[in-house]
């Protein structure tokens, strides 16, 4: 296959997933020549060519609020793409370790939520099914511990060091009951050859008896006293439902296996957000799923396609192991996701019916989430003098009219280097390189008329 069709093929591909995985920019750079750039200059991402056209550089924005009220919090806002050059996480990272708070972004599995809002005034029963959740969560951290080290982990606090850096925040978010009462961790002192914790075979006989698992964790219920009836009753591990193959994670996420066919680096894997001073400020899947239910709009096959569970992800899989066996696709493929990315946020704004409901929560409720957390921190936290926020740069604009009602206004922006492509490792020369993304621009406007037009016809 030519270069050219390569490249045509890719950025089809690549076109599609980006819709699913990727964090939307809403204000993209259009691809043209360097002395045009300062005309409608993008806030929030965009292109950069150098060299005559040999480099391209995704570059992200760093903006700068200082409050209108000199007593509030200074907030450093960084967009972030979550597949990018290692280089620009090791700098984003050092710059928000230095934030007496840090507010980041990841939406959090079932039951992990938001406690010290999301159960205030809570029933029993709420408080019982959210306890429920974090237990079967720990559960899965600590089956995927074992596949990773051999060994379950031998406390609560070896769960970080047993996994990578994204467990740590993770299991501090679920170690505590609906009550407010330590999760009770235990490992048993000879665990089974065939572990009982394993994910179940539904295939299996299900008239033979429950194995014993290796390890429970435990709630002592509303009373945080072992034993009880009622709310009072504990909630064990090993009374619920054995782990299904679906629930423990296994193998690399669609975003790792579509990192390393570029030669970069997936964001999750490598900053590290369990210091003290990192907080998470987002909803949890379960969460993001009940706003949708409430919308009518369906995100299952969005949460699919994250997991890799569906069938389209499975295929991407493949085709993503065979790209990264190639350093010329492997370029061209990078230099196509440069291009999309700085594109996404046109492509989904005009997205109809439920992809634009979907999109409405993805954005606008999480962004709330933010804001509401700053709130509290500017009522709550007078020491805090400097906040940073790390969230996709899709979030960006809706987030930064949030921040402006709060009453912080501009002070100063700067560039980040995202992603760089050298165009000649692609094999193709650098006339035929912006011949082709010229032509991809062209096919972008024309999807968004054609949907503009559909849209007014409604």
């Amino acid at each position: 296959m030519t270069a050219s069709r390569w490249l045509v093929t890719l950025g089809a591909v690549l076109g599609a997933w980006t819709l699913a995985i990727a964090e939307p920019p809403a204000k993209p750079a259009a691809v043209r020549p360097a002395a045009s750039a300062a005309r409608d200059e993008p806030r929030y991402i965009r292109v950069v060519e150098s060299d005559k056209g040999k480099t391209l550089r995704l570059q992200m924005a760093v903006h700068e609020y200082k409050p209108t009220d000199a007593d509030g919090p200074r907030l450093t806002v960084a967009g972030a793409v979550h597949i990018a050059d290692l280089p620009f996480y090791q700098a984003l990272q050092a710059e928000l370790d230095t934030k007496d708070v840090v507010l980041f972004e990841g939406v959090k599995p079932p039951g992990v939520g938001r406690a010290e809002h999301d159960l205030d005034g809570a029933t029993d029963k709420a408080r019982a099914e959210a306890t429920r959740k974090r237990i079967r969560l720990l559960a899965t951290l600590a089956v995927a511990a074992k596949k990773k080290t051999g060994d379950y982990p031998a406390s609560l606090d070896d769960f970080a060091a047993a996994g990578d850096k994204r467990i740590g925040w993770l299991v501090e978010s679920a170690r505590f009951d609906g009550w407010g009462n330590p999760l009770v961790y235990t490992v048993a002192a000879a665990a089974p050859a065939d572990n009982g914790d394993e994910p179940a075979d539904p295939d299996a006989d299900k008239a033979k008896p429950a194995k014993k698992r290796p390890f429970d964790i435990v709630s002592t219920g509303a009373d945080g006293k072992p034993g009880g009836e009622g709310v009072n009753a504990d909630l064990a591990f090993s009374a619920q439902k054995p782990l299904s193959r679906d629930e423990v994670p296994g193998g690399d996420g669609l975003q790792d296996q579509l990192a390393k066919a570029m030669g970069l680096v997936f964001q999750l894997n490598v900053m590290d957000h369990s210091k003290p001073n990192w907080r998470n400020s987002d909803m949890s899947i379960d969460q993001v799923q009940k706003r949708l239910d409430a919308a009518g709009a369906e995100g299952s096959a969005l949460f699919q396609m994250l997991d890799g569970s569906s069938f389209t992800a499975q295929m991407a899989s493949l085709l993503l192991k065979f790209i990264g066996s190639s350093p010329e696709m492997s370029a061209m493929f990078k230099m196509v996701m440069v291009d999309l990315l700085a594109h996404t946020g046109e492509v989904l704004g005009a997205l109809p019916g439920d992809t634009g409901t979907l999109m409405e929560v993805i954005i606008k409720d999480r962004n709330a989430v933010v804001v509401e957390d700053l709130q509290k921190i500017m009522a709550e936290e007078k020491d805090v003098k400097t906040v940073g926020i790390i969230y996709g740069a899709g979030h960006l604009p809706d987030l930064e009219g949030r921040i402006r009602k709060l009453g912080f206004e501009d002070d100063g922006v700067r560039w980040v280097t995202a992603i760089e492509v050298d165009v000649r490792d692609t094999g193709m020369t650098t006339g035929q390189v912006r011949q082709l993304r010229e032509s991809m621009r062209r096919s972008i406007e024309a999807q968004l008329k054609a949907a503009a037009k559909k849209s007014k016809r409604k």
